[in-house]
C-alpha cells in the first residue's frame, strides 16, 4: 500500500517547483531568446527540475540501500 503522505508530500513539492517555474517565466517574459541568453533564467527552471529530480533520489530504497553499502566501505 503506498503511503499517502509521502505521495501528498511529492505532489505538493511538485506543484511549489512548478510555481516557481511559471514566476520565473513571468520574471523573464517567458522568452525564448532571454533563456538562452541568460544563466539566470536557465538556472531558475533547471534548478527547479534538480531539486525534485535530487529529493527524489535521495529518498529512494535504492539510496538507502546504496548507503549502507557506502558505509561499510568506508
Amino acid at each position: 500500500m503506498p503511503n499517502i503522505n509521502r505521495d501528498r508530500d511529492i505532489i505538493e513539492h511538485i506543484l511549489m517547483y512548478i510555481n516557481q517555474i511559471g514566476t520565473a517565466h513571468d520574471d523573464f517574459g517567458a522568452s525564448k531568446q532571454r533563456f538562452i541568453e541568460s544563466t539566470t533564467y536557465q538556472n531558475a527552471i533547471s534548478m527547479c527540475i534538480l531539486q525534485r529530480s535530487t529529493r527524489e533520489i535521495a529518498c529512494s530504497p535504492f539510496n538507502q540501500s546504496l548507503g549502507s553499502v557506502f558505509q561499510k566501505i568506508t
